[in-house]
């Protein structure tokens, strides 16, 4: 009669194996959520750099048009000069 010999199993081993399987899938996704997180914080860098502008041109806008009638109304006052 063969006697079959009994393998041992490795749990330590085996979770050994099963630990890096789940965190390199960890480092990937880690990864992945950094390049979007990065993506999104550029994106939103932009965006208010955007809004400033915006916000820049409005007061430009604003202080040009009130020197242009103040210039108009320095006119009106040399005119009666």
């Amino acid at each position: 009669m063969v006697k079959e010999k009994e393998e041992e199993f490795d749990f330590d081993a085996e979770a050994e194996k099963i630990y890096k399987r789940i965190s390199s899938k960890y480092e990937v996704a880690a990864r992945k959520n950094e390049m979007k997180y990065d993506r999104n914080l550029s994106n939103l860098d932009k965006h208010c750099e955007e809004l400033f502008n915006n916000e820049m041109e409005k007061i430009e806008n604003k202080i040009s048009n009130r020197l242009k009638f103040l210039n108009n109304k320095m006119s009106k006052f040399d005119e009666i000069d």
